[in-house]
């Protein structure tokens, strides 16, 4: 079994709270794995969200939207996740 986890991260102005993602239509998105405040030069927060390649490209392409957040962009993460082997 692969141990590595797929995420992209997210950026928006929306301080989120929890650990799910939802789209629009109450379906699970993700999970978010870490969280980063804002910066001086930055408005917004970035989000690594665990989730599939299939929904990261439905929400780059809009024919899935994110619940509770308006305006959001996103790109490939460039943090490795991986399963404990437990």
């Amino acid at each position: 079994m692969d141990n590595n986890i797929f995420a992209f991260t997210l950026y928006t102005e929306s301080d989120l709270s929890g650990a799910v993602l939802f789209s629009e239509t109450g379906e699970v998105i993700g999970r978010i794995l870490r969280k980063s405040p804002p910066c001086k030069d930055s408005a917004g927060f970035s989000y690594d969200v665990e989730s599939s390649k299939e929904i990261f490209e439905q929400l780059k392409n809009s024919t899935v939207k994110l619940y509770g957040v308006d305006a959001y962009s996103l790109s490939d993460c460039n943090t490795w996740y991986k399963r404990s082997d437990k």
